[in-house]
């Protein structure tokens, strides 16, 4: 029934496609030098679920709220971009777009969703909110060694990650995201 497998990939809280449409969905991205991969995490989400201003409701909003724009900001592109949950219990997004518009979708994105402060269980410590995003590089795929663009972008991220938490602890200004 097509109602069923549309159903079997749709991430229930959020809307968007879910982790086993990705996965189908990453197949052919893998393969087409010209699709990005743009691979975003919520910032301080699990530590802002436990907060005494956040908790699991507030975490449920964020998630929607990340949700909804950035399928907003991939879809004022026009460019056949792709939104998705990484997973059911993931604070992760993905896009797959054109190389071509994956910097602006990148940016805008981070703008939109902003940051947010929240008190920490203890009442001491404040937790920021907000996005960080990158974009795979582009590979031009070779039948016997298709690219993992996933696994490129996901690495870049973790390096975006690293700094922002290091000038987190400083108190300055966060950097530009890796690109």
């Amino acid at each position: 029934n097509r109602d069923l497998k549309r159903a079997q990939q749709i991430d229930t809280k959020t809307g968007l496609a879910n982790g086993f449409a990705l996965e189908r969905a990453m197949t052919g991205a893998n393969k087409n030098p010209d699709i990005a991969v743009i691979l975003f995490d919520m910032n301080n989400f699990g530590k802002i679920n436990k907060s005494p201003d956040g908790g699991h409701e507030e975490g449920d909003r964020m998630l929607i709220r990340a949700a909804t724009i950035l399928k907003k900001v991939a879809d004022e592109r026009n460019c056949g971009a792709r939104v998705f949950r990484r997973g059911e219990a993931s604070d992760e997004f993905v896009i797959l777009a054109p190389h071509a518009e994956a910097e602006t979708i990148l940016h805008d994105a981070e703008a939109a969703v902003g940051s947010k402060a929240y008190r920490a269980p203890d009442g001491d410590e404040v937790h920021v909110f907000s996005i960080s995003g990158a974009i795979s590089d582009k590979f031009e795929p070779k039948p016997a060694d298709i690219p993992n663009k996933f696994a490129n972008a996901d690495a870049k991220l973790q390096a975006t990650k690293a700094a922002r938490k290091l000038v987190d602890a400083q108190g300055l200004d966060h950097p530009p995201s890796e690109r």
